[in-house]
């Protein structure tokens, strides 16, 4: 159904909200900011270990999103419609189902 509709879904980093960190690696903005939705609680010197980055790093993140907040879309195209998810259910099921080599 996700190719009928041109849907990407990007997966989720568990790492990132289990607190496991790697070292040496690019921290996205998207991350930091859902990290500090979900932990208000904690300090940003807490969430920057988390992180596995520095705190000045997560301050940087934290006032660009507050300077300009992001806009949650899904990829370039607008989410489907009611009509557009039962259209696209009612062609795999007259297909008779998807099978995992077709969706690929």
């Amino acid at each position: 159904m996700r190719a009928l509709l041109a849907v990407a879904v990007e997966p989720e980093d568990f790492d990132i909200l289990a607190g496991v960190t790697r070292h040496h690696r690019q921290v996205n903005h998207d991350q930091v900011v859902r990290l500090r939705h979900s932990n208000p609680h904690e300090s940003l010197e807490q969430l920057a270990q988390r992180l596995g980055c520095s705190l000045s790093t997560v301050k940087r993140h934290l006032r660009h999103e507050r300077a300009a907040p992001a806009v949650r879309t899904l990829g370039t195209k607008l989410v489907p419609t009611e009509a557009e998810v039962m259209a696209a259910y009612q062609q795999v099921v007259a297909r008779g189902g998807v099978g995992r080599e077709a969706a690929a």
